[in-house]
Order: structure tokens, then C-alpha cells, then sequence
């Protein structure tokens, strides 16, 4: 199987579960988006040294894992896909900041190594919180809530086409590749040279491709927006959870770890 067809395989199982489960998110499209924001904002704005703040924060994906019925491995296959871009911009960090932090069982820990795990980790923790959204409301409950807080009808209808279009493209890529080993056996990917009229072609191609799902899209009645994901407001006690839970992780982000920890990985 090709990359091509790795990542439209990828694709296809998240889209299957998210259709299975369609409605059926026990929190509200909004709430869940909200806090997701929220969460992410949290993660990423976690000093480069506060590793045990960043592993305090493990505590929403490992209970969703448990509590759910959403696979863990779904998961860890989306992670590793964006691993070593994560790796690739902290790589460096171990080299530049050679300070001792602290030691453990008798060895060394440097700040740059500290700052390189953490980085990682909060990655890491960004992908599953993506993951987990996208997994229980799709990509039609994040455009819902969207517009229910007044994001612009266009910028929403984008960023669904976008989504929507994805598979579209990586068939295209994927038939593409498959025509052109065909007619060079033997050979180990796209040539160099040919990179260039590879992707133009490609982008006529999925020009055209679109053009026909246009057309077909008006032949089916669109006119410029798309049906609501499943139109209820929020209940009670889901306004309760997410600020119990957006309360909890921001104690989290400002005093718990130098507290549990004694300040030694802040």
C-alpha cells in the first residue's frame, strides 16, 4: 500500500467512525470545541522547562481513553504521523542548552534535553486533543460550533470544502502514483525531474475533479450552505462540566506542579 493510500485509508476510518457516532457525542459540539481551544491554549503556553506540567496534563486524554470506546491506536497513528516534525524542531535544544537542570539516579538531565521533552509533549498532547475532537463530533460539529459564535458562514464553508477535499486529492495523488510506477518499474518513487509535472498535473487533475463535484453538489440542491450538524442547545450541566474542567486545568497550569513537585521541573 502506498502512501497515498495510507493516508485515504486514515482518512476514510476516522470519517466511518465520526458518521457511526453522528449525534450521538455525549457534549455538545460547542462545549467540546470550546474546551479543546481552551485545552490546546493551556498546553502550548506551558514555560520550555515545566515538563511536570505538561505531564499533569496527560490526565484529559488518558481519562477520554478510558471512558470511551475511541481507540487508542487510531490515536498513536495520527501522533506518529507528526512525531518527527515535533522532533525535528527541539532536536537542536539538548545541543544549544547544556545547563544541568537537575539530576536523576545520578545522571545529568541538561535544560536543553528538558525543553526538547517538553515541546515534544506538548505536541503530542495538541495532536490527541485534535484527535479527540475530531473523532467524537467530526468535521461537521466543529463547523457548527463555529457558527454558532458567529465565525463568518465563508470562512466555515472553506474549511469544510478543505477537509472535504483532502481525500480528493490524495485518490488523484494516489492514482497518479500508481500510473506513473507503471510505467517506470523498478524505480523507488517520483524522479526529481519529474516533480514539477507531477504536481501540475495533479492540480489540473483535482481542478477538474472539482469541477464535476460542483456541479454535482448544484444538481442536488446546494446553494451556498450546508445542512446544521444537528441544531440543540446547550444543557445545563454541560456548562457545568466545561468550567469545572477549564477551571481545573488552569489551577493546573498556575500552581499544582510547583506544588506537587517542589518546583523541581518547573
Amino acid at each position: 500500500m502506498s502512501r497515498f493510500d495510507k493516508g485515504i485509508s486514515r482518512i476514510e476510518e476516522l470519517e466511518m467512525r465520526t458518521e457511526d457516532g453522528r449525534n450521538t457525542s455525549p457534549v455538545h459540539p460547542l462545549v467540546l470545541t470550546l474546551f479543546t481551544l481552551f485545552y490546546i491554549v493551556l498546553t502550548v503556553s506551558f514555560p520550555k522547562y515545566a515538563l511536570s506540567g505538561v505531564l499533569l496534563f496527560f490526565t484529559y486524554p488518558i481519562a477520554v481513553f478510558i471512558l470511551s470506546d475511541l481507540p487508542l491506536s487510531m490515536a498513536l497513528r495520527r501522533v506518529l504521523t507528526v512525531l518527527p516534525l515535533i522532533l525535528v524542531i527541539g532536536i537542536v535544544n539538548p545541543f544549544l542548552d547544556r545547563g544541568t537542570a537537575f539530576t536523576l539516579f545520578g545522571l545529568p538531565v541538561s535544560y536543553g534535553l528538558l525543553s526538547f521533552l517538553t515541546l515534544t509533549l506538548k505536541g503530542i498532547l495538541a495532536v490527541l486533543a485534535a484527535f479527540i475532537l475530531i473523532a467524537f463530533i467530526g468535521i461537521e460539529g466543529i463547523v457548527y460550533a463555529l457558527r454558532l459564535v458567529r465565525v463568518p458562514e465563508v470562512l466555515t464553508t472553506v474549511l469544510l470544502l478543505i477537509y472535504r477535499y483532502i481525500s480528493l486529492i490524495a485518490r488523484e495523488a494516489a492514482a497518479m502514483s500508481d500510473a506513473y510506477k507503471l510505467r517506470a518499474p523498478g524505480q523507488r518513487g517520483i524522479a526529481f525531474k519529474n516533480w514539477g509535472s507531477f504536481a501540475g498535473q495533479l492540480l489540473l487533475r483535482s481542478y477538474d475533479r472539482a469541477g464535476v463535484l460542483y456541479e454535482s453538489m448544484l444538481l442536488r440542491g446546494y446553494n451556498g450552505t450546508f445542512p446544521a450538524y444537528g441544531e440543540r442547545k446547550v444543557r445545563t450541566w454541560e456548562i457545568v462540566l466545561f468550567v469545572l474542567l477549564a477551571a481545573a486545568y488552569l489551577m493546573l497550569r498556575i500552581f499544582m506542579p510547583a506544588e506537587l513537585f517542589g518546583g523541581l521541573l518547573k
